[in-house]
């Protein structure tokens, strides 16, 4: 319910294992952090492309895996920043206390 604290349910996940293959750019004039992951060579491209808003882990292993998994079937996938770097990820000492 979301008049209760979040629970460990709600912050706890799975991380995927690889080596992810795009690259971390910057968008905007550099105002924004961003992940670009782009079709191999010899992929037939899509004519679309994949914008990837991430959770409230922001971009960390599992949206870059993921984002080259679309990259992998052909679609372009630029994963944004929609926290500007202050994730859940990035606040695991708080969550451990709550």
């Amino acid at each position: 319910m979301a008049s209760y604290p979040p629970g460990r349910c709600c912050t706890a996940g799975f991380k995927h294992e690889g080596t992810p293959q795009g690259k971390d750019i910057r968008i905007a004039g550099g105002k924004h952090a961003a992940y670009l992951a782009t079709p191999p060579p010899d992929t037939p491209k899509k004519p679309a492309a994949v914008l990837y808003l991430p959770d409230i882990m922001g971009i960390w292993q599992n949206s870059r895996l993921l984002a080259d998994e679309f990259a992998a079937n052909g679609y372009l996938t630029l994963v944004l920043d929609t926290f500007n770097g202050d994730s859940v990820a990035n606040r695991q000492t708080v969550w451990q206390t709550v």
